[in-house]
């Protein structure tokens, strides 16, 4: 398999010099595969590095979660113990703005697994695809070797 990568290799960087012959419709069919493939490897790409966005952000989010519990915590302490009716009105209020951050974090939590699987899968999907793409423009790369060297072989 590596001598067909190698030769394979070898093609390619003298087919990208040698442009003064028409290509065949092998070679097309090769060129737009390998085009197929590369583009199928970005998108790969991008999914995986949004899944892991995804999870550093849920982990951030679980972070900042826990962070204003004990926030929150602490306020409720501190307006139990203030005798300033204004001053446990204002720690009150600052409970309730904490209490709606809370909230939006566990939507966001919440939301985590679904987004999750849906990466996955999407990931899965293009994976499969790129795979699939893969094994075609090898069987093409066997085949253009063998049109190369029966063209060689005339040649001669």
């Amino acid at each position: 398999m590596s001598n067909e990568y190698t030769t394979d290799l070898q093609y390619r960087y003298v087919f990208e010099v040698d442009v003064q012959r028409q290509k065949t419709n092998l070679e097309k069919t090769y060129e737009e595969c390998w085009i197929k493939a590369r583009v199928g490897l970005s998108d790969l790409l991008d999914q995986e590095l949004s899944f892991i966005e995804r999870i550093n952000q849920n982990r951030y989010d679980i972070h900042m979660k826990e962070n204003n519990m004990h926030r929150k915590n602490i306020l409720l302490e501190l307006s139990k113990q203030t005798a300033d009716v204004e001053k446990r009105k204002l720690l009150l209020q600052e409970v309730q703005e904490v209490n709606i951050e809370l909230e939006r974090l566990d939507k966001k939590i919440i939301s985590y697994y679904d987004d999750v699987d849906k990466m996955t899968t999407s990931i899965k999907d293009f994976s499969f695809e790129l795979n699939s793409t893969i094994k075609v423009l090898f069987d093409i790369s066997l085949s253009l070797i063998k049109e190369k060297e029966t063209q060689f072989e005339l040649e001669k």
